[in-house]
């Protein structure tokens, strides 16, 4: 999965949050949600760490570190899953990953709470990508989750 590169903990971290979860999430749907669903924070501890072996970092998070959350969004037909990640300690790194999708995954959106740098004057942003992959920033986070998935389910319902 990696070359002979050394990579850092912040690179490695960043891969998964913006590049595994998406591409599994994209393009095999399922395989991601089933075993969220079932298994919570423990499957997403041990997919992290595996990558994380693979890429030859040892890190010291561990499975208290992550959550998950999932709702169900009858108004949207449509269900939200949250990832809570360990504290991030650079930018862009996340707060939270949102996958959100109706019941048949035609329609799918990921978005982030990304860590804003620490000269901001903002503490994350909301970041995003929708069917195509495409990278979107939506500005200023919400300070609180209630209020950021609610920004969440704005975006996924008009889009």
């Amino acid at each position: 999965m990696f070359d002979d590169k050394e990579y850092s903990l912040h690179e490695v971290r960043y891969g998964i949050e913006h590049i595994f979860f998406r591409e599994l999430f994209f393009e095999k749907g399922v395989e991601l949600i089933n075993p969220l669903l079932e298994k919570g924070a423990e499957f997403v501890y041990g997919f992290c760490q595996n990558i994380y072996a693979d890429a030859g970092i040892e890190t010291l998070y561990t499975q208290e570190d992550y959550t998950v959350d999932s709702y169900k969004i009858p108004e949207l037909n449509a269900a939200l899953i949250e990832i809570g990640m360990p504290q991030p300690e650079t930018t862009p790194l996340c707060h939270r990953i949102y996958f959100v999708f109706n019941r048949d995954l035609s329609r799918r959106s990921m978005f982030t709470i990304e860590k804003a740098a620490d000269n901001s004057d903002v503490s994350a942003y909301l970041c995003g990508w929708g069917n195509e992959r495409q990278h979107l920033n939506y500005g200023e986070a919400p300070e609180d989750e209630d209020s950021q998935m609610t920004a969440i389910l704005n975006i996924f319902g008009n889009s």
